[in-house]
């Protein structure tokens, strides 16, 4: 009964380092991503799931002044602030953030 166990636990051994290789033979050779480029970025998401009134105030500030030096500037934000932001030029899109209860 030893041998046998011996013999399965080598079998198992040899399989999983053909899958190990395999596995590592195919992520080891993707092509490389193109370099980050922080110039060419022209949309900015600004997240502000607190829903704070005076932080949502600093906040707009900041989305004013990427908006003029040409951005598209979006905001994710709850639902008291998704109203105040409705209403404003420079933000492009305002989308709502509703937390979900926890199980």
């Amino acid at each position: 009964m030893r041998i046998l166990k011996q013999l399965t636990r080598k079998k198992n051994a040899f399989f999983r380092g053909i899958k190990f290789n395999l596995i590592n033979y195919r992520y080891r050779n993707k092509p490389a991503r193109k370099a980050f480029d922080p110039a060419a970025v022209r949309r900015v998401l600004l997240l502000r799931l607190d829903d704070k009134v005076g932080d949502m105030v600093v906040t707009t500030g900041c989305a004013r002044i990427l908006a003029e030096r040409g951005y598209q500037v979006s905001v994710l934000t709850g639902p008291i602030c998704c109203e105040i932001l409705a209403g404003s030029e420079f933000i492009q899109q305002v989308y709502l953030y509703r937390p979900r209860m926890s199980l």
